[in-house]
């Protein structure tokens, strides 16, 4: 693969080290998908991070106002880099989270998305405080480490929101740990998310048949918004993820919800499916009161011309022998790119059955992650050409 330029330190060690550190990750990520942490609800899990962080060696670790976990490596004044994984999972509370090894796959909500991410965020921003402490070449670059909230559901992408839009951390670049290894998300595609509730008179099921029913205008609607044609490309989808009403089978519901998921990879045919949406809304109605609430959006972008982040990246995972693809998605990226500064988000295991309760990660995969996040991060921070480790 070439010379190595560092002299100092012992890269190859640490990326070695990471390489063969799979069995101690899969602990990790095991110990962090245990502790609950829903949107809105990730303060345990923030805390046990913290004391990750301060076990690392990180700088000035802190839970900030918004309650993204923080710690700081190379030199200080700002943030130059930010490094982040979400805390919180798809899921909603519930009394017991089961999760559990079976082979060598670690099975259970929130294991990939996103406790392998907050597990390699813990080892590498170790190994990264490791070289500087053992003379090696040290970040010529400011870099924030945040394990931040609010990325899932309706959390608006608040944590990390709160990061940008504190100009004296002067984030140039941002790093999302997210995502399956090999996925390289260079576009932010657009989001919008509604609650659509219809309302009625309400009454006993006897003695008022015949008044409108909320739980039936509600399916009306999700029949009528099955049947919308979406195009393929601009790739444009919709899903009805919640649909509740009624409280009693001999009671005529007075109210009944759905909550609407549109996105698309244009955002113009976004505005143009939301106004279907909303049009097709009003006609369900029929006797109903039909009210529409915008619960979350996410704003569309793309990596900056010029910027050789996603060229880095793909050559980091090269570095262990995977193939890095770009994709356009929804990530905390979305916000950096939205506003010019060159994001991605980055796997770093591997998924499958994301935002499912048998979601599943690849227990030999994660060292193969952590060393590729790494090498991209020894990239991003030196002045010098990439160090060939082999």
């Amino acid at each position: 693969m070439g010379e190595r330029v560092f002299q100092r330190g012992d890269v190859r060690g640490l990326f070695d080290c990471l390489l063969g550190s799979s069995e101690s990750l899969a602990d990790r990520v095991l110990e962090l998908a245990a502790i609950p942490a829903p949107t809105g609800a990730e303060a345990e899990r923030a805390r046990r991070v913290r004391e990750l962080f301060a076990a690392a060696g990180l700088a000035d670790v802190q839970i900030d106002a918004a309650g993204n976990v923080l710690g700081r490596a190379g030199p200080a004044g700002g943030a130059e880099l930010l490094v982040s994984a979400h805390l919180d999972c798809a899921y909603a509370a519930v009394p017991e989270v089961r999760i559990e090894r079976v082979g060598h796959w670690l099975v259970g909500p929130g294991v990939g998305d996103n406790s392998a991410g907050l597990a390699a965020l813990v080892a590498v921003s170790g190994a990264l405080r490791e070289l500087e402490r053992s003379g090696g070449p040290a970040p010529r670059r400011p870099v924030l480490f945040a394990a931040t909230v609010g990325e899932e559901g309706e959390g608006g992408l608040r944590g990390i929101k709160a990061l940008l839009d504190r100009p004296e951390e002067g984030i140039r670049e941002a790093i999302s740990i997210d995502g399956s290894l090999g996925s390289l998300v260079t576009r932010g595609i657009a989001v919008r998310r509604y609650r659509i509730t219809v309302r009625g008179p309400g009454g006993h099921s006897w003695a008022d048949f015949g008044r409108p029913s909320a739980t039936v205008g509600i399916a009306r609607l999700a029949e009528a918004l099955s049947r919308l044609r979406l195009p393929r490309r601009p790739r444009t989808t919709l899903n009805i993820g919640v649909l509740r009403g009624g409280t009693a089978v001999n009671v005529i519901p007075s109210e009944a919800w759905l909550d609407l998921d549109l996105r698309s990879e244009s955002p113009g045919e976004l505005a143009r499916l939301e106004r279907r949406v909303l049009a097709l809304a009003r006609r369900a109605g029929r006797g109903l009161d039909v009210a529409s609430r915008l619960l979350d959006e996410r704003p569309w972008g793309v990596m900056p011309r010029g910027s050789t982040l996603g060229a880095d990246a793909a050559r980091a995972l090269a570095e262990v022998g995977v193939k890095g693809r770009e994709y356009a998605g929804s990530t905390e990226a979305n916000i950096p790119l939205s506003r010019g500064v060159p994001a991605l988000a980055f796997g770093v295991a591997r998924v499958e059955g994301a935002h499912s309760p048998d979601e599943r990660v690849d227990v030999e995969s994660l060292g193969i992650g952590a060393a590729a996040l790494f090498a991209l991060l020894l990239l991003r921070t030196q002045s010098s050409t990439f160090p060939c480790m082999s």
